[in-house]
């Protein structure tokens, strides 16, 4: 007797439900994982189901086998999680649909009714339909690999990388190794549950390599000196004097940048000493009178520490700024202002007249002031810094 003979024999007929979403939980995945990583059926509330994979955002990863619902991972699949993340758009989640076929009979209403069939002898008989749920079964996390870092002082100056499942440790920054050091070197691996073990290798000797000079202020300086100076003037002060030092112990010379600039012709670096083994501090000269009216008033330039033996060099900035002399008195525009007629009775707070001063030197504020109680000063503009300064006289 074939199915549809039993169906009909039993007079049970399928009744066909309609498609239902079940988001069942989220899971996390190792991406070492292999084999069974869940089962669907475990979720579920019926046995006699079978079960689809429709769709996934990691193609090929998975598979799901149709009797048991369970979910490993692909034969020969890895799930590395670096490769994963731009596979997936940047997202380290992965959405997996399967298909659930319900093969379980129940009576049906007549309004859902399958298409009618007969039977040899001429009787109708119902053919089951398949009732189908489209469950969004898994939102998995694949989880990163084991990160790993050097332990104790060895994380001064390596660290890891990776290449593919291969961790490198590789040299890092600019920490000075100090001659003929050894190191032993533990490597931890760690990961984002916390979990963690270490691995220490053998002792490694470190051999320290040639290093450039080094400025103690690599940002550059910031000097400056007031016009008028004397010629050969040192323009260094002991908070702001530059100091270099050789790695190697060697010599250091220093010199500006740009021999057609004109910083190179009006400055000079000179090293005066080492104040320590391998450091050795040096100063700016200017080498001709400077002035705030008719010269520049910022100067920026480079200078280079060059190391005797090994020729290495290093540059750093320097800002220059040049500060004014009060060295002119200021003068009136005329010896004598006057108004030829002012009448006794004057009203308080009239202009009698008005004075103009001026001075040479530049970004001076100027002042005025009257022997005479029967009058005052008001400048026009109190808050200006250059010539020409006017002022009203007014009664008072």
């Amino acid at each position: 007797m074939d199915a549809y003979q039993y169906n009909q024999v039993l007079g049970i007929r399928k009744r066909r439900q309609s498609y239902v979403d079940i988001v069942l939980p989220d899971k996390a995945v190792q991406e070492t994982a292999t084999g069974v990583l869940f089962s669907v059926k475990d979720s579920l509330d019926s046995l006699n189901y079978r079960y689809i994979l429709n769709s996934s955002t990691y193609a090929n990863a998975f598979r799901v086998d149709i009797v048991s619902g369970d979910v490993p991972v692909a034969a020969g699949f890895t799930l590395d999680y670096e490769a994963f993340i731009p596979a997936n758009n940047g997202s380290e989640m992965i959405n997996l649909t399967i298909i659930v076929s319900d093969n379980s009979m129940t009576e049906h209403s007549s309004d859902n009714d399958a298409p009618a069939a007969r039977d040899t002898d001429g009787r109708q008989r119902r053919v089951p339909s398949v009732h189908e749920r489209v469950l969004p079964v898994l939102r998995g996390r694949v989880a990163q690999r084991r990160r790993k870092q050097p332990v104790g002082n060895a994380g001064l100056f390596f660290d890891v990388t990776y290449n593919s499942a291969v961790a490198e440790i590789k040299r890092k920054g600019q920490q000075p190794f100090t001659p003929d050091q050894f190191l032993r070197i533990t490597i931890k691996a760690t990961d984002t549950a916390g979990a963690s073990s270490q691995v220490t290798s053998g002792v490694v000797e470190v051999k320290a390599g040639t290093r450039r000079p080094q400025f103690n202020m690599q940002n550059g300086y910031t000097l400056q000196f007031q016009e008028e100076n004397e010629i050969n003037q040192k323009i260094t002060i002991l908070q702001n004097r530059m100091r270099v030092k050789s790695f190697q112990s060697n010599s250091i010379s220093l010199a500006v940048l740009d021999e057609l600039s004109l910083p190179f012709h009006l400055f000079e670096t000179l090293v005066s000493g080492s104040s320590v083994v391998g450091v050795y501090d040096a100063d700016l000269y200017v080498k001709r009178v400077v002035d705030y009216e008719r010269d520049p008033r910022i100067y920026s330039f480079a200078i280079q520490a060059t190391e005797g033996r090994t020729g290495l060099t290093s540059t750093t900035t320097l800002e220059v700024y040049v500060t004014d002399k009060n060295e002119f008195d200021p003068s009136f525009t005329t010896s004598m202002f006057k108004n030829e007629s002012v009448r006794e009775d004057i009203p308080t707070g009239s202009i009698l007249l008005t004075v103009t001063a001026r001075d040479a030197d530049l970004n001076t504020k100027m002042s005025f002031s009257v022997n005479n109680d029967h009058f005052r000063v008001v400048p026009l503009n109190p808050e200006s810094k250059t010539s020409p300064y006017i002022a009203n006289i007014v009664v008072n």
